[in-house]
């Protein structure tokens, strides 16, 4: 891979509604391949060839909501 082509984290990318003291217009976008809730923490993940891999993370009462906004295509 050379330094001009994008890092995938995922295939999708998600859309977090977090609390103003994370980010003042409360908006934060992630890429990864799945996204789970354990214990009140929001887990973004992404699926490698060693396994599952934790892309981002968002502490209990630091996030209100999240969806996926768009699916990225996997490009030859």
């Amino acid at each position: 891979m050379s330094n001009s082509e994008p890092i995938n984290y995922g295939r999708y990318y998600w859309y977090v509604r977090v609390t103003k003291d994370i980010a003042e217009n409360q908006e934060q976008y992630v890429q990864a391949d799945e996204a789970q809730v354990k214990d009140g923490v929001l887990l973004f993940l992404q699926h490698t060839d060693e396994g599952a891999k934790i892309n981002m993370a968002f502490a209990p009462g630091t996030w209100l909501t999240t969806f996926i906004t768009s699916y990225q295509t996997q490009q030859s």
